[in-house]
């Protein structure tokens, strides 16, 4: 009885051709963020890994706080953006982990601090374990241009880090650390060629591409 499916991403289509919706009824719908118009610039790293989200399990910050500890390049900071349960336990860890020096709290940001941050980072890491459906996060992230890493849980992770950074086993820290190190051992050149990418995502990935899909519906409906 319905003529039409919204799908956000590839996990959400595949999961209604699962459940026997026709491939003519599925409309792509992306998941978007308000556009930045960021202009794509060739820029050096700014050694800064940046975590945005609430601070508790599900985000697991303590996998991507550990594996930063591990990363070869000791001149590297990791950002977190958030408020939650599990700070003081970061704030601990960071400590006994002889980083602390090179971890920040920001604490919970409004809007115009989120896009100031996002200016001034790498990357973006978002090590999610169950239930990160998405991850409207990685969208900012990509507004700015920005590669990713993200963890193969992530709702996103199928669509929005293809070529613009890396998807490593959820909860396995040595894989993080790998993809890490990976990101600060890339050539100026290698490490823009991500941000091209990220670049060219956020185009599919944009209010403008719902507009031209509801408008081929609209125009398709009335053809009928």
């Amino acid at each position: 009885r319905v003529d039409y499916f919204f799908y956000i991403g590839t996990y959400n289509r595949n999961f209604y051709l699962h459940h026997g919706v026709q491939k003519e009824k599925l409309i792509f719908m992306p998941y978007a963020v308000e556009p930045k118009n960021k202009i794509l610039k060739e820029k050096d790293k700014t050694n800064n890994i940046f975590f945005c989200g609430k601070l508790f399990d599900k985000k697991n910050p303590l996998d991507l706080l550990i594996a930063f500890s591990k990363m070869q390049n000791k001149n590297i900071n990791l950002l977190f953006a958030g408020e939650g349960s599990q700070k003081d336990e970061l704030f601990n860890k960071a400590k006994s982990l002889n980083v602390s020096s090179r971890v920040k709290f920001l604490g919970l940001l409004n809007l115009q601090e989120l896009d100031y941050w996002y200016d001034k980072i790498d990357l973006l890491v978002l090590p999610s374990g169950y239930g990160e459906t998405w991850g409207l996060v990685v969208n900012e992230a990509l507004e700015f241009n920005n590669p990713v890493i993200v963890s193969n849980m992530v709702g996103s992770s199928l669509d929005l880090c293809k070529g613009n950074g890396y998807i490593f086993e959820c909860n396995n820290i040595k894989d993080l650390t790998k993809k890490l190190n990976k990101i600060y051992s890339l050539s100026k050149k290698e490490f823009h060629s991500l941000r091209v990418e990220s670049a060219n995502l956020k185009q599919k990935f944009s209010f403008k591409s719902i507009e031209e899909n509801l408008l081929i519906l609209t125009n398709s409906n009335a053809v009928k």
